[in-house]
């Protein structure tokens, strides 16, 4: 089964005033204005929760780690139940019906994907209670 990642970008701007998305670093493109508040996106597939798995890059008690995020029903929210946390974690998207369209040079990273949605943590005062009590972080793919 295929895995795909959940990303971390930000909102960018091209400059024809389409709002889109890039990742942070990258501030050297030229026609595109970019946010500085991170967001946690996955892409755009159609049948979305079918024949593959999003996974969350992430940091348990300083090593690298992935957490798988599954979907509880067709509209979330998704949910990462990880055995070695002592607490679930949700995240539902900020709007079902918009994507948005990555705006950035890096397509070597999300390719073949085109188009994202974003997630919004549900939780989080249990994200910080996880890294308080298990160093536990969700980073997504930057």
């Amino acid at each position: 089964m295929p895995r795909i990642p959940v990303y971390q970008m930000v909102f960018a701007r091209s400059s024809n005033s389409t709002l889109g998305l890039a990742f942070n670093s990258e501030t050297e493109i030229e026609k595109i204005s970019l946010s500085r508040t991170p967001l946690f996106v996955i892409p755009h597939i159609p049948l979305m929760g079918t024949n593959f798995e999003y996974y969350f890059p992430g940091e348990l008690n300083g090593e690298y780690t992935d957490y798988s995020l599954n979907m509880d029903n067709a509209e979330g929210p998704l949910v990462i139940a990880d055995p070695r946390l002592n607490h679930p974690v949700r995240f539902g998207f900020h709007s079902f019906d918009q994507t948005f369209a990555y705006l950035g040079r890096r397509d070597d990273l999300i390719d073949p994907h085109t188009h994202f949605y974003i997630l919004k943590p549900l939780d989080l005062s249990i994200m910080d209670k996880l890294y308080r009590d298990q160093g536990a972080c969700f980073v997504g793919l930057t």
